[in-house]
């Protein structure tokens, strides 16, 4: 996995994980 690659997936998890958070509360 390149740096380019991994930067792409964390941008594309992120807002993910934020709405699960959010779902949560």
């Amino acid at each position: 996995m390149t740096c380019k690659n991994t930067k792409m997936v964390i941008i594309t998890l992120l807002p993910l994980s934020f709405s699960r958070d959010n779902r949560n509360k």
